[in-house]
């Protein structure tokens, strides 16, 4: 995607703008359809900062559970118009956030989705951190004078638990932890 801004020409601004223009070719009427494109680009952002020290401070929210936001684009996910937060709920057969678009009866369905969803969410964060790696510096690596965790704030959705949540670490804050 950068590579892609790079070779661009800047556009010239409107008459009567400051310059700032939406991107072309990045569709809003259907924010779902480019979710994975909009957080690939979070992460470029993200790494092309670390990497010329630009920051060493970051949050970075994939996508709030509690969105109603249909998870299309994750591969081999059965009901494609449900939502992640309808999806957490996959103890509770047929629930909907908003009665038009009911979960799935089947309860094995219904957990093999929530394990797709979660799964593609941590792909995405390793991939992150394997980019990282992957970047030489003086002293190793980016990921050796990074820091970074990425988890969830629920433990077991149905019942909106809070206790037993997974998170994982990555990086040793340059030096800082073993």
């Amino acid at each position: 995607v950068l590579a892609q801004i790079n070779n661009t020409p800047a556009p010239q601004p409107m008459p009567g703008t400051l310059g700032c223009e939406k991107p072309g070719n990045i569709a809003t009427s259907n924010r779902d359809s480019n979710y994975p494109v909009h957080l690939q680009m979070f992460y470029d952002i993200l790494y092309y900062a670390l990497k010329s020290d630009r920051t060493r401070v970051s949050t970075f929210l994939h996508a709030s559970e509690n969105t109603s936001m249909p998870v299309r684009y994750v591969q081999g996910i059965s009901q494609t118009n449900s939502s992640w937060h309808a999806r957490s709920h996959y103890l509770t057969p047929g629930y909907s956030d908003d009665g038009s678009n009911p979960i799935s009866t089947d309860l094995n369905v219904l957990r093999r989705d929530y394990e797709l969803l979660i799964s593609w969410h941590h792909a995405k964060a390793a991939e992150f951190v394997k980019r990282l790696k992957a970047t030489a510096t003086p002293t190793g690596n980016l990921l050796d004078e990074c820091l970074v965790t990425w988890g969830s704030n629920i433990g077991e959705s149905t019942g909106h638990d809070i206790s037993n949540l997974f998170w994982t670490v990555a990086g040793n804050g340059n030096g800082v932890f073993k």
